[in-house]
């Protein structure tokens, strides 16, 4: 899928929220929430205990269900009224899609309600920080961060053998049950590759620029969608290794382009303790290309299972000769655009 953006994407100037491009005066969907949180009509069978957290998709609440006498995690999208019929289409495909798995590093679904046209989804709790928050401390040692990416690696292949994408793999999409075990949720940008089913194409469905796949910016036009996941695995594995994404810019639009046309930085220069095999590893997934990538999020997992064990990987790094030619290669598509 191609994306081209109209115009560079803006914040609400109230809330920092980004705003799609070319949104105007329209309402911010994340004030829209932040307005109505306290409006909520009571749901059946639950008792909301508090807020933990919220965002562009939903309210997540912890709640009692009292016919079963436990303690989970409710998302609701508030002012339903107010949003677009996009806007709920996208939150009921993140709970349809994430019903349909079963895997122990995948939140589990409960339930998926609506009350007087208020979309609710109640789900699995998971104590403990998101890998987002857990990153905002520092960096993750080589070895936890291997095994994080292994077991949510392990979660992907499980969704792709039941043709679901994911599509926005990134460190707040994976929950640390006690710190430890990543749990991966967030389907709200899933596709489902047997049924055709897609969401939009607006820019509210890039997904997250700093671990986007540079075929969702404009690249490689119909490459298989597995590969977009596989991209997400090594750029999530690439923060965890040096404290930040693959790409930072001061703007949206740049950032974009730096994932299009440049080369991440070598993890190696930024935290030179990260073992060789492993960058290897985060590169072969943040491939420009592709089918350079590893064909399955299943052969990522087993990749790093080698490194874990000690064993020898079956990636071999990218020379620095071929690095050099492939900068060569890009800076002269850039001098092309430039002077047309």
């Amino acid at each position: 899928m191609s994306i081209v953006l109209d115009s560079p994407s803006t914040s609400c100037p109230d809330c920092g929220a980004i705003l799609p491009a070319g949104s105007g005066a329209l309402l911010c969907p994340v004030c829209v929430l932040l307005e109505d949180a306290e409006e909520l009509p009571p749901l059946p069978s639950y008792t909301l205990l508090g807020e933990i957290a919220r965002g562009g998709m939903g309210v997540v609440y912890r709640a009692r269900q009292e016919r079963l006498r436990r303690v989970v995690a409710v998302k609701i999208l508030p002012g339903a009224a107010f949003s677009s019929q996009e806007f709920r289409q996208r939150f009921q495909r993140e709970a349809e899609t994430a019903a349909s798995l079963n895997h122990p590093n995948i939140v589990a679904i409960h339930e998926i309600g609506e009350l007087l046209g208020q979309p609710f989804i109640a789900m699995e709790l998971v104590e403990g920080l998101s890998l987002g928050e857990r990153l905002q401390r520092d960096r993750l040692t080589p070895e936890f961060s291997a095994h994080i990416i292994r077991q949510v690696a392990r979660a992907v292949a499980h969704a792709h053998e039941r043709g679901v994408i994911h599509r926005d793999l990134k460190p707040s999409n994976i929950l640390l049950r006690d710190e430890m075990e990543p749990m991966l949720t967030d389907f709200g940008l899933a596709r489902f590759t047997q049924t055709g089913h897609t969401l939009t194409r607006s820019a509210q469905s890039l997904g997250s620029p700093g671990y986007l796949p540079p075929e969702r910016v404009g690249l490689h036009e119909g490459s298989p969608a597995m590969a977009e996941d596989v991209y997400g695995l090594g750029a999530v594995l690439y923060h965890c290794l040096t404290g930040r994404p693959p790409f930072v810019a001061d703007s949206v639009a740049a950032l974009l382009a730096a994932t299009e046309m440049q080369e991440p930085v070598a993890p190696r220069l930024l935290n030179p303790s990260i073992p060789l095999d492993l960058q290897t590893i985060c590169l072969r997934c943040l491939e420009k290309k592709p089918a350079s990538r590893y064909a399955s999020a299943q052969e990522v997992a087993d990749e790093l299972d080698r490194f874990l064990r000690g064993d020898s990987i079956l990636a071999r790094p990218v020379s620095t000769w071929a690095r050099v030619f492939r900068r060569a290669q890009r800076q002269s598509v850039l001098a092309a655009l430039s002077s047309t």
